[in-house]
């Protein structure tokens, strides 16, 4: 994770440049994160619905470029064996998927929606968060 225009990105600006003949850009909640959903009196859901409407939006298009590849997932083997800081006892959690970014959905998002639910914040107590929902 690194620090890209004010915003966190999920890889190096340099390793995702324009080129190769591929448009693409880093995974950046400040270039088209937005609340996505809301669990009235339980949590708000934040992500980037859509990485090449984020991509036409930074680059002024009217739609992203045929060859624009999206970010993939990344590999989540590491983050998933952590533990989880604490239990979703309390309001004011921030919340990620037990795999990390990109794993929020349910799994069957295509690549340009798997940031659509990246973290969430809790309103109040949610225990079923720690298992039934996987988050962390």
């Amino acid at each position: 994770v690194d620090n890209y225009y004010g915003g966190l990105l999920t890889t190096s600006k340099l390793m995702l440049e324009d080129g190769l003949g591929v448009q693409t850009t880093p995974v950046a909640f400040i270039k088209g994160g937005s609340l996505s959903k809301i669990y009235p009196q339980t949590r708000l859901d934040f992500g980037i619905p859509s990485q090449s409407v984020a991509y036409s939006k930074v680059k002024r298009l009217s739609k992203a470029p045929d060859n624009f590849v999206p970010q993939s997932r990344p590999e989540s083997d590491k983050i998933s064996i952590e533990k989880s800081g604490r239990s979703h006892n309390a309001a004011g959690l921030l919340s990620i998927p037990t795999n990390g970014l990109g794993y929020g959905g349910s799994g069957i998002e295509s690549e340009d929606e798997a940031f659509a639910s990246s973290f969430q914040i809790t309103a109040t107590s949610i225990p079923s968060m720690d298992n039934k929902e996987s988050r962390k």
